[in-house]
């Protein structure tokens, strides 16, 4: 049986990977939104909510580290419903 915990850690590669990317893709969107990348940062946006849907898809329910989180206006709705004490949290 794989073990999600609290903190995303899961003993599941596929999830450790989807959490990695999720991870990638908002370093990315900052790198982006910053003006350090030719990219555009909705398109980050949109590969990190299907990563995340993905996550749920697959029975993860862990909680990102700040630094995996996007703004909270771009966060997809399922991960702020089950973390609402993100809402008051400044970027």
């Amino acid at each position: 049986m794989n073990k999600v915990y609290k903190l995303g850690s899961s003993n599941d590669p596929v999830i450790r990977d989807l959490e990695h990317q999720v991870c990638l893709y908002a370093g990315s969107y900052r790198g982006a939104w910053g003006g350090y990348l030719q990219a555009d940062p909705d398109e980050f946006v949109r590969l990190y909510h299907e990563a995340i849907e993905k996550l749920y898809t697959l029975g993860w329910d862990g909680e990102l580290d700040f630094e995996c989180l996007l703004p909270r206006e771009s966060m997809p709705r399922a991960y702020l419903e089950r973390h609402p004490e993100i809402l008051d949290w400044k970027w």
